[in-house]
């Protein structure tokens, strides 16, 4: 129903999963539960739990380095840093490393931490190169992460209008570097998965509120 009525949602999360605090019986919040106190299961834990096993590709929504649709090849390495998305990513110098992400949407964005030095991502999807970015001297898409200052949790925009089905996207690290970069290091931060492009922000109506207000307190002034 989220996925039909709700295009703009990602993900969900089950925020009652075991009773605390003795609630009474004629209370509705009682019987919102995965398990019971004593951590018996519930039919809802073993109806979500059926779901779970079924989901191997992920659908609109922000998806972590770590979730089972993200494989790594290589010799990825996990660092944990307060500022990145989920207080963690991964990152790699070693150029042919790469990994794999496989989900069903029309458009992908990387978040990604970008900074001078940083390195370039040769981009595929199903094998074949991604329209839209640009192409090495050997017809390779790509994209540089450097950027003259630094950046956490940057969007790097991968993959747009990507047809329907299932569709695997392969980052690989590049033996190249952009030209102002010193080094190959990537990181991975996140994936985004989304059916339509993400809104403009909302400039002109923002200023004329901000004008609005400015006016309403002069009158009242």
């Amino acid at each position: 129903m989220a996925r039909r009525d709700w295009p703009w949602a990602g993900v969900f999360m089950i925020w009652y999963f075991r009773q605390v605090g003795n609630i009474p019986t004629d209370r509705a919040d009682y019987y919102f539960r995965m398990v019971d106190p004593d951590f018996t299961p519930r039919p809802i834990y073993f109806a979500v739990q059926d779901v779970a096993e079924d989901q191997d590709v992920t659908g609109p929504g922000l998806y972590q380095e770590t979730n089972p649709a993200v494989e790594r090849y290589g010799r990825w390495t996990d660092v944990i840093d307060e500022t990145a998305m989920g207080k963690a990513y991964v990152q790699s110098a070693q150029p042919g490393d790469s990994i794999a992400f496989s989900f069903q949407g029309a458009h992908v964005d990387l978040i990604t931490r970008r900074w001078p030095g940083a390195g370039r991502l040769l981009v595929s999807l199903d094998g074949h190169t991604v329209s839209g970015l640009k192409r090495d001297a050997s017809g390779r898409s790509y994209v540089d992460l450097a950027e003259a200052a630094m950046q956490d949790r940057a969007r790097v925009p991968l993959v747009r209008q990507a047809g329907p089905g299932e569709h695997t996207l392969r980052l690989t690290v590049a033996e190249a570097t952009p030209p102002q970069a010193s080094e190959t290091t990537c990181i991975i931060d996140a994936f985004e998965v989304r059916e339509a492009e993400r809104p403009p922000f909302p400039t002109i109506p923002l200023a004329t509120a901000v004008v609005g207000l400015g006016l309403d307190a002069w009158l009242l002034w």
